[in-house]
C-alpha cells in the first residue's frame, strides 16, 4: 500500500522535524503590538509623488512558531507602499480573522442524537499597519515597482472597499497535480497580493521585469472536480463533522507544523471535505502524492 509506506516515512520525517524545530531559537521578529490603521485617516498623495511597491513574505504563523513553518514551505505574504516624497509607509496584508485556527478548524458541537454542528470563523480581512517591520518580513522584502500619487490614490480607493468584497479566508486549493490544472481556488494572503497586483496593473503600473517573487499554495490533488455537498443532509453532515473531528484531534496532538507534515496519513481514507466561503466540497484525493505545500515563482502581471 503506497499510502501506508509513505505514511510511515512521513511520520519519521515529522518526528525528526519536530525535534529539529525545538532546537531552533525563536525568531527575532517583533510581533507586537500589531495595531491596524484606519484607511480613511490616510493623507492622499500628491499627483507627482513617487510610491514604491514592495512584495513581502515571512514564515507562516511566525509570531507563534518562529521560522518553524519554513520546514514545510509555508509562508505568509503581504505588500508595502512607501511614499518617497513624504516618507509615509504602510504594510498591507490579508489575514484570517478572528484567527488562522478558526479559519481552518471549526468549533464542533455533538448532540445527543448523534448529529453535529460546525461553527466556523473562516473569515478574512485586509489589515493595514504603519511602516514596514523588516525583522518580521524576513523571507522577502523585494521592490517590484513604483507608481505616482494619482495611481496610489485610486488604488487606495479600491482598497478601502476590499473587505466588502473579500470576506472569506480559504486556505485549501484543489489541483489535478502541481503544477497542473486548478480545480478549486483558494483565497488567502498571497491570492490577495495577486488581486492587488492585477488591480495596480489595470491602473497603469508597470512592474519590474528583472525581479522574481513567489506565491504560496496549500494544495490537494484530485483527478476530478470537487463536488459541492449539502451539509444539511443528515448522512453528509455526519461525514463532514466526523472528518473535522479527525482533523481537530490531530491538530491538538501535533500542533500546526506536525499537522501539515502528517496530513498525508490523516487523509488515508482519500476524502477531504473543503470549506470554501460558506459551502462544502467533497474532494477525492486520487492523484499521488495527494497533498502538497508549494512556494513557487509566479510572474508579476504584465
Amino acid at each position: 500500500n503506497p499510502r501506508s509506506t509513505l505514511g510511515s516515512v512521513e511520520s519519521s520525517k515529522m518526528q525528526f522535524f519536530v525535534v529539529l524545530a525545538s532546537l531552533f531559537v525563536l525568531s527575532q521578529a517583533e510581533c507586537g503590538p500589531w495595531v491596524p490603521l484606519d484607511i480613511t485617516t490616510f493623507p492622499p498623495a500628491s499627483p507627482n509623488d513617487v510610491i514604491t511597491i514592495t512584495y513581502l513574505a515571512a514564515p507562516l504563523l511566525e509570531c507563534s512558531y518562529g521560522t518553524d513553518m519554513e520546514l514545510i514551505n509555508a509562508y505568509h505574504g503581504g505588500m508595502a507602499l512607501t511614499n518617497r516624497n513624504t516618507g509615509f509607509q504602510i504594510t498591507i496584508n490579508f489575514d484570517a480573522t478572528p484567527s488562522f485556527q478558526a479559519a481552518i478548524l471549526p468549533n464542533i458541537t455533538r448532540y445527543e442524537n448523534g448529529t453535529g454542528k460546525l461553527g466556523w470563523g473562516n473569515y478574512g480581512a485586509v489589515f493595514i499597519y504603519k511602516g514596514l517591520n523588516a525583522t518580521y518580513w524576513l523571507t522577502s522584502i523585494t521592490e517590484i515597482g513604483v507608481m505616482n500619487g494619482l495611481t496610489y490614490n485610486k488604488y487606495m480607493g479600491w482598497l478601502a472597499n476590499a473587505n466588502s468584497t473579500f470576506q472569506y479566508y480559504n486556505l485549501w486549493s484543489v489541483w489535478t497535480n502541481f503544477p497542473g490544472t486548478q480545480l478549486l481556488p483558494n483565497f488567502e494572503c498571497f491570492a490577495f497580493d495577486w488581486v492587488s497586483f492585477l488591480k495596480l496593473r489595470d491602473l497603469g503600473v508597470n512592474f519590474y521585469t528583472n525581479v522574481t517573487v513567489k506565491q504560496g499554495f496549500i494544495s490537494l490533488y484530485s483527478a476530478s472536480a470537487p463536488t459541492k455537498v449539502n451539509i444539511n443532509d443528515p448522512s453528509t453532515n455526519n461525514l463532514v463533522v466526523s472528518f473535522y473531528e479527525t482533523l481537530e484531534l490531530h491538530y491538538k496532538q501535533l500542533g500546526w507544523v506536525g499537522f501539515f507534515l502528517e496530513l498525508f496519513t490523516i487523509l488515508e481514507e482519500g476524502i477531504f471535505y473543503v470549506r470554501a466561503d460558506n459551502s462544502y466540497y467533497r474532494v477525492v484525493l486520487d492523484n499521488f502524492p495527494y497533498f502538497g505545500i508549494h512556494f513557487v515563482d509566479v510572474p508579476l502581471p504584465k
